[in-house]
């Protein structure tokens, strides 16, 4: 008996994971070793450069690194997508 052959599906985009619940994008400067994205150092949040003081934690999410970083203004999650070559931003 032959079986249909399904076509291969690509994984599920990241907005259809839950990533869009990180925010919006958002322009990053970080320190960048080996790999880029190593640790952000500062973002543009409405038209204003915030300085990161403290990373607070990071992890990885299935599209990339994520920060919970502290600066002047709050506590921020900072996420790269290292398919897109986006950072995403949320206030927390």
């Amino acid at each position: 008996m032959d079986k249909e052959k399904t076509p291969r599906q690509d994984p599920p985009s990241p907005s259809r994971r839950g990533y869009d619940k990180l925010g919006s994008a958002v322009q990053v400067r970080c320190y960048s070793g080996h790999t880029y994205a190593g640790r952000p150092r500062s973002f543009t949040w409405h038209d204003e450069e915030v300085a990161v003081e403290e990373i607070l934690s990071q992890w990885r999410e299935p599209v990339g690194p994520a920060f919970n970083v502290r600066t002047g203004r709050g506590a921020f999650v900072l996420a790269y997508e290292e398919r897109t070559g986006q950072w995403r931003l949320r206030e927390g």
